[in-house]
Order: C-alpha cells, then sequence, then structure tokens
C-alpha cells in the first residue's frame, strides 16, 4: 500500500517511496475496497476495525448492491446507523440527507457508489473510547424504562470503566446485549453495532 522502495535505473533506490505495483492496481480498480498493511494488523484497534469494515462492505454488496434500490440504501444505513454514530456523528447525519432530500440528483447507481464512498471513508479509522462510551449510552436509552434503579446503575458503571480504561470493549457490550435481548425494539437487535462480525472472532475482547 506505500512505502515500497522506487529503483532508480542504476538499481539504487530513490527517496520516494510508492505503493506496490499489485495494491496500487487493486486499489484504483476497487477503491472502496477495505485494505491494510499486514504489519498494522498487529495493532488490536486497526485489526478490530479493519475486520468490521470487510463485514461491513460485504453486507453492502449484498444487501445494497445484488438489487439497488433507495430502499435498501435506508435498510442498509439503519442497520449500521451506531457503527457511523461511533466513528462520525457528522457523517452520519450527512448520509441521512443523502438518501432523503439529495438522493433524487442521483441515479441509482451513482447514489449507492457515492453512499459507499462516503461510508467506506467514514469508518476507515477505529472509533475512539469516547465515541464507543456515547454510543452505549444512546443504545443503553431504549433499556431505562425497563430496568429498576440499580440494574441501571451497575450497567452505567461498566461503561464508565470501559470509558476510563479498566474494562474492554466486549465487556461493556456484552452486558448492555444481555438486557437488550430482553427488552430491546427488533429494531435496535438489528443493529450491526451490537454484532458486526462473528463473535467468535474475539476482536472487541481487545479493544
Amino acid at each position: 500500500m506505500e512505502r515500497v522502495k522506487v529503483y532508480q535505473p542504476n538499481s539504487h533506490p530513490h527517496d520516494i517511496k510508492s505503493a506496490g505495483l499489485f495494491a496500487k492496481a487493486l486499489m484504483a480498480r476497487y477503491p472502496h475496497l477495505p485494505v491494510e498493511e499486514d504489519g498494522r494488523l498487529n495493532d488490536a484497534h486497526l485489526r478490530e476495525n479493519f475486520v468490521q469494515r470487510v463485514f461491513a462492505h460485504h453486507t453492502f454488496r449484498q444487501q445494497v448492491l445484488a438489487e439497488p434500490s433507495v430502499k435498501n440504501l435506508l435498510a442498509f444505513h439503519s442497520q449500521y446507523k451506531y457503527i457511523l454514530m461511533a466513528h462520525s456523528q457528522t457523517e452520519y447525519r450527512g448520509l441521512g440527507r443523502l438518501l432523503g432530500q439529495e438522493h433524487q440528483q442521483y441515479t441509482i447507481d451513482e447514489l449507492c457508489d457515492l453512499y459507499l464512498q462516503r461510508f467506506m471513508k467514514a469508518i476507515s479509522k477505529p472509533a475512539s473510547r469516547g465515541n464507543h462510551y456515547n454510543v452505549l449510552l444512546h443504545l443503553f436509552g431504549y433499556l431505562k424504562p425497563h430496568l429498576e434503579g440499580d440494574v441501571k446503575q451497575d450497567i452505567l458503571e461498566t461503561f464508565k470503566n470501559y470509558l476510563q480504561g479498566y474494562v474492554n470493549l466486549a465487556t461493556a457490550l456484552t452486558l448492555l446485549h444481555h438486557y437488550l435481548r430482553l427488552f430491546g425494539s427488533h429494531y435496535v437487535q438489528a443493529q450491526r453495532y451490537l454484532s458486526p462480525y462473528p463473535k467468535a472472532l474475539g476482536l472487541r475482547n481487545q479493544v
């Protein structure tokens, strides 16, 4: 992807570095495809984010590109609401406007391509701990009418422990998901934020 040596005609490496020939051609042909340097995947946050992007890209191809329509775009946007919010609330609102007020200026193919471009860019970097904490609180809002005070307090305390770095994201989400399965609506249970990829990968145990 980058930092590949470029050699001069005299066989000495040039000061300028570039992408590898294959990687450069691949990224040019598929500009929205998730790509990452293999060495950077040793970082738990970058690895988790990369896998999330891979599954999001796959889901978009399955649910939207297989049968392009504004309806399918809206359904995808709805499922990925909290993932987008964790990465960029500004782009979450912007993509909502694109699908609501602005979509008529584009053909459906143009709209799908523009949405995918902006969506993949929005989630291209790991979400901050503070943004995850904000999303956890938003999801917790669906539970407030159903829980006793001490249970609410336990959940909020776990969220604060996550924000302060004492527990990982999986700990906070496991507790939240338990109660959302009991009391959450179909809409909130369908949120990809709760399960962006198979849980067996265990990636949120490390972030």
